[in-house]
């Protein structure tokens, strides 16, 4: 249950970077996992042509997480 309140929080957090992953493609959704505490590598999800599709995708991979 921890591993998942933590992969909440870190996906929550990318909101805020988002707005600074456009390219060309569109906005890139980002996500950082947690173990033992210890943050590891962040790793690109997807790829998606507007910042709405990006937004819409965080919120439900964060439900998928509750």
């Amino acid at each position: 249950m921890r591993l998942r309140r933590a992969s909440v929080i870190a996906t929550l957090s990318l909101l805020g970077l988002a707005e600074t992953a456009s390219t060309d493609r569109g906005w890139i959704l980002w996500s950082q996992g947690v173990r033992d505490k210890t943050p590891i590598t962040w790793f690109a999800i997807r790829a998606y042509p507007s910042l709405n599709d990006c937004k819409n995708a965080l919120e439900e991979a964060a439900v998928g997480l509750q």
